[in-house]
């Protein structure tokens, strides 16, 4: 299985890729290593886009990105390459296809292809045209479209995308409570907006984040951003139960990795039917179902006795 960038840098493994970004922001390859294992910074570069590798994070230079892109009412792919050429020109680190009229696939492919900078896209944007192209409204987009499309984009080589994870529920009340002044002024935002009202649902984007993150894992036909999301999870449950395991509130008789993949591996296939059930419009309050995951977990995870310091570890049977 291919290695996420965390993953290589938390076992002390210092990458071609990394002494390139190294030596460009003029620090030490071990320091960029070492942010990059504790998530402070990244570096955003498909495998199947061949460009000049930046870092993003801490004590780094401020990176520009530029943000161009069709709409409906101008559509000119000679026009886009031309803003290309403009922004590479002037020193640009970055480029957002912000595309949301015409043939938005066609002009990605063919930003990826002629930009020599990392690219970036809203996923969320394609996905919204399509519904609308099909359903004559954002309102009737599935939850999975937006994720096809998040796959659909990564194996193209898109370097990284935006996400709008943080719209709740929840959020939405309360902004509604402070009364606003202003609407939503992000676009993605408003489309998942008109969306969660419509449907009175959940924003998918955070209800399955976790499962879709396992599944489209980083590879080299995969978002890198994605599968180090689900290293970090995996690395923040091992804390969790290790901290746990000192405080006594965690069973101590299984090893660690064992504990660990049967906790994690709970937890995704609970986020998978969680998910199946968002989608299928069950009557079950989120809260409910978040409270039936963290009840499976602490049967996993405590002691099977008060006094779990003497009791006898699982050991391996002997073959004979």
């Amino acid at each position: 299985m291919t290695l996420t960038r965390i993953e290589i840098a938390k076992k002390g493994i210092i990458t071609d890729e990394m002494k390139e970004v190294a030596l460009s922001e003029g620090i030490a390859p071990e320091r960029l290593a070492s942010d990059l294992a504790d998530g402070f910074t990244v570096i955003p570069r498909n495998e199947r886009h061949a460009i000049k590798p930046i870092g993003i994070g801490n004590g780094l230079r401020t990176n520009i990105n530029a943000n161009i892109g069709t709409s409906k009412d101008r559509i000119s792919f000679d026009e886009e390459l031309k803003k290309l050429d403009v922004l590479t020109r002037f020193g640009a680190d970055a480029v957002m296809d912000l595309s949301t009229g015409g043939p938005i696939r066609d002009m990605r492919r063919l930003l990826i292809e002629k930009s020599s900078l990392s690219v970036g896209t809203v996923p969320i944007y394609e996905a919204a045209v399509k519904a609308a192209e099909a359903h004559g409204t954002i309102a009737k987009m599935s939850p999975d479209s937006i994720f096809d499309v998040i796959e659909e984009q990564s194996e193209e080589g898109v370097d990284f995308i935006t996400v709008h994870c943080g719209l709740t529920q929840r959020a939405v009340e309360r902004l509604r409570q402070e009364g606003r002044i202003l609407d939503i002024v992000s676009r993605g935002g408003s489309f998942l907006l008109e969306w969660m009202i419509y449907n009175d649902r959940e924003n998918p984007l955070y209800a399955a984040l976790f499962g879709q993150c396992i599944r489209v894992r980083a590879s080299g036909t995969s978002h890198p951003a994605l599968g180090e999301i689900a290293a970090e999870i995996r690395e923040w449950v091992r804390e969790v139960l290790r901290r746990g395991q000192r405080i006594g509130a965690v069973r101590t008789d299984l090893e660690e990795d064992l504990l660990l993949e049967t906790s994690f591996g709970m937890m995704e296939g609970f986020d998978r039917w969680v998910a199946k059930q968002r989608e299928s419009e069950s009557e079950t309050p989120i809260d409910d179902l978040a409270g039936l995951a963290v009840e499976f977990l602490r049967r996993i995870a405590e002691p099977l006795a008060k006094n779990t310091r003497n009791r006898k570890p699982l050991r391996k049977r002997e073959r004979r």
